[in-house]
């Protein structure tokens, strides 16, 4: 129990310092603090990153940390929230290590290596799945303050892993082409997988939360 209650305080720390740095990579230029080189949106432009999502598409992130926090409230609901822990493990707070990382990485252009860091929070997210049998039949509030919050987390990671691979690709070919592969035509490509994905979940998992992002 008591190792149990310190996953708990765990997880609400990592939330606490994720949603922090997150408030920074927006805000630090304008308070005069030197931590990033760029916001999404600037590194974007800059880098003429073709699949990289509308700056108002991030605006899902705020959906994201609002369902992560109503899990965090979840956990501590008795017996109930205790198996919701138990069976997550680590894995949320490794997510938010590769969170905080990835941010630090991707916004001080070191694209490729941020790579390394997305697909770490994936793979947190994917054991989080699978270890909660995402898309079983569940209570309705396990299903609002767990199941959903994790399949739109995941559903948009494996989205902004797709556009992170992509834009480590251009950053790596250094010109408008790629493997003889034009940027825009890696666009369609990774757009395309992004698609895919989207319908397998539906069609595998009947993950409607998953492919609506």
């Amino acid at each position: 129990m008591r190792s149990l209650n310190a996953l708990k305080i765990a997880n609400v720390v990592a939330y606490i310092l994720t949603l922090f740095m997150n408030f920074l990579s927006q805000t630090a230029s304008r308070l005069g603090l030197d931590i990033f080189q760029y916001t999404v949106a600037e590194l974007g432009e800059s880098r003429a990153i073709f699949f990289l999502p509308a700056g108002y598409v991030f605006a899902i992130w705020g959906v994201i940390y609002l369902g992560l926090a109503a899990f965090l409230v979840y956990q501590y609901r008795g017996q109930h929230g205790d198996e919701v822990v138990e069976k997550i493990g680590w894995w949320f707070v490794l997510s938010c290590v590769g969170n905080i990382t990835w941010l630090y990485l991707f916004l001080n252009d070191q694209i490729a290596i941020s790579t390394i860091a997305i697909l770490l929070i994936l793979v947190s997210l994917i054991a989080i799945y699978l270890r909660l049998g995402i898309s079983r039949a569940v209570s309705r509030a396990l299903k609002w303050a767990v199941h959903i919050p994790f399949s739109i987390y995941l559903g948009w990671v494996s989205v902004a892993t797709v556009a992170n691979i992509a834009a480590a690709l251009y950053a790596a070919g250094n010109e408008m082409m790629l493997f003889g592969i034009t940027a825009d035509v890696w666009t369609v490509i990774m757009m395309a997988i992004a698609a895919v994905l989207g319908l397998l979940m539906l069609y595998l998992r009947g993950d409607i939360a998953y492919a609506l992002v």
